[in-house]
This record gives C-alpha cells, sequence and structure tokens, in this order.
C-alpha cells in the first residue's frame, strides 16, 4: 500500500494530468483523514505501515470494518474514520481531531479503548467515486476540476477528508504508468489547506455530556470556511492545565476539513488575563469532579445518564 503524491493547487493537478495525455477519464475520490486499512479475504484487516508490511489489527477493526458489506469477504483496501457526526463524543475523552481518534484506538492495547471502535467506519476507497474527463481543447478542465472539488466537498460533509484524490481511470494506463518507491504516478492528491484564524477568549466553559467535563472556549467570533465560529474545543482538563489556557489568552484556530472548530496554538495577551481554573466540582450537580487518564467527569451525572439510558 504506497502512499500518494500530494499537491496543494488545482493548477498542479492540471499540469499532472497534462503530463499524462489527452484525452483521459480520471476517477475522483476523497482522500480521507483517516487511517488506511486492508482487508485480506482471510479475514485479516492490517495497516498500510512501512507500505509493505503493516501492523495486524484484525481484533480492534473486525468490529466496524465487517460492517461494510464490500468488506465482509472480499480483498478490499479501504479507510477507517471517525464520522464527524460521531466525532463530538470521542472528542469529550481527549481526541483532538476524528484521525487522531482512529489512530489512538487502533493502536491501543486496552481493552476499554478498543471498544470504542464501534464509533469507527471503514470506507472501502471505490465507495464513492465521480468521473472527470480532460480534453485541453476544451479549455474548461481547471474550472470543471474546481467545480468536482466543490461538489465533493459539498456532499461528504459527513466524512472527515484532508483532499481530492484524482486516479487515472484506465486500469492498463494505471499499470502501465507504475511507481516510485514511494507512490503511483497514476494518481495524485489536491491536499486542502487548513484555514486558521487569530482571536482571543472571552471565557471558558465546562460542559458535562455522558458525565464527561470538557472545557469550551467562548471567543470573540472570527469567520472560518464561511461560519461564524465563536465556540471553539479545548479538548480536555489536561489541554488547559499543560498549556495554561486562561480567560484573555490570544488563541490560534483552525476548521481544517470542515472539522469541529479547535484552538491550535495558545499565547498570554501582554497585558492581564484571568487565573487557571480546572474545576473539581460538577458545574450541574456541584459533586466532586475525578480523573480517568484525560478524561475529567461526574460520576454522578455518569450514573445518572446510565441510568437514563439503560
Amino acid at each position: 500500500m504506497l502512499s500518494m503524491q500530494k499537491v496543494y493547487k488545482a493548477s498542479d493537478v492540471a499540469a499532472w494530468v497534462k503530463k499524462i495525455g489527452d484525452p483521459i477519464m480520471l476517477h475522483v475520490m476523497p482522500k480521507y483523514d483517516g487511517i488506511a486499512l486492508r482487508r485480506y479475504a482471510t479475514g485479516v484487516i492490517s495497516t498500510r505501515g512501512s507500505g509493505s508490511v503493516g501492523e495486524n489489527v484484525t481484533e480492534t477493526a473486525r468490529i466496524f470494518v465487517e460492517r461494510s458489506r464490500a468488506a465482509r469477504t472480499a480483498f478490499v483496501d479501504g479507510e477507517a474514520i471517525c464520522l464527524r457526526s460521531t466525532f463530538e463524543d470521542l472528542a469529550r475523552l481527549g481526541y483532538k481531531n476524528p484521525r487522531n481518534a482512529v489512530s489512538g484506538i487502533l493502536a491501543s492495547k486496552d481493552a476499554d479503548i478498543r471498544a470504542r471502535a464501534a464509533s469507527l467506519t471503514f470506507v472501502p476507497y471505490k465507495s464513492f467515486v465521480w468521473q472527470l474527463n480532460y480534453d485541453s481543447s476544451s479549455g474548461k478542465f481547471l474550472a470543471e476540476l474546481n467545480d468536482a472539488v466543490a461538489r465533493i466537498k459539498g456532499s461528504m460533509s459527513n466524512y472527515p477528508m484532508d483532499g481530492i484524490v484524482f486516479r487515472v481511470a484506465n486500469p492498463r494506463l494505471f499499470r502501465e504508468l507504475g511507481h516510485t518507491d514511494h507512490h503511483w504516478r497514476g494518481q495524485i492528491a489536491l491536499k486542502f489547506k487548513g484555514e486558521m484564524k487569530h482571536s482571543f477568549i472571552r471565557r471558558i466553559d465546562w460542559q458535562v455530556k455522558n458525565g464527561t467535563v470538557t472545557p469550551v472556549a467562548i471567543i470573540s467570533p472570527v469567520t472560518l470556511d464561511g461560519a461564524e465560529i465563536s465556540r471553539v474545543t479545548l479538548h480536555n482538563a489536561d489541554y488547559v492545565s499543560s498549556h495554561d489556557v486562561r480567560v484573555g489568552d490570544h488563541v490560534v484556530i483552525e476548521r481544517a476539513g470542515g472539522v469541529i472548530p479547535a484552538v491550535v496554538t495558545t499565547s498570554p495577551p501582554a497585558g492581564s488575563r484571568g487565573p487557571l481554573i480546572v474545576p473539581t466540582t460538577c458545574p450541574v450537580c456541584s459533586s466532586g469532579l475525578l480523573r480517568s487518564g484525560a478524561r475529567l467527569y461526574c460520576p454522578v451525572c455518569e450514573a445518572k445518564e446510565a441510568k437514563g439510558n439503560g
């Protein structure tokens, strides 16, 4: 499982296609922001690893890979991802982004953490494929390329992506183009640039869900990817403590690929700032809080919510 040649401008994709031939048909697919997996016909599931030798993650990955009809019996390559609609709950457990959640769960030897694999999804690479034709005589390819990227972004909004893959559709030509030690010459990835903005923290709220207590920074509003952002996750209590995050601090936030907005860096202001505050009692019921690794939680609220769902 080789890696992929990457570029950051649509014009570079157009230049790559022009070198291959004219006319040509391309398959266009999302570049998922997850962990590449291969499911062998024997049932073994492994990561890409070095490209030739990967890590056997069958025991953990089977729980979500087998939900994919295409991966129940066949040899198939795909990506382990965390859908954006399910990431919010995992974020409260300390994961910084969907890919971080997938990586942490697959790599863990802890049975409780591995059980979180039920929240993950396996997407075979051929699940979502669009077609794009290149013909230099039309003079419209760059516009059509940008339109294809916009349409895929819109239709795949629940899938964490960090780019779009363009692949030669003709299997024979793809094989003839061959590969380097790093990547196949017949495909290329247009990577997204994560937009970042500067702001400052107006206050820090501590919210409780499923018993887990997580910090949310209320910031001076900024616009990212066309959306106004005034609330960003501070990940967990450990992040607040270790980075000494306080009201008044300057922050850089990112919403790369449409992921939940999060703080990338923090820095103290030139003037005054608030005190470092990590709660010791629950914001909801005032019970004493406990720690479990990076997780800060209220055992009383956790028990009540577990009972309510039982």
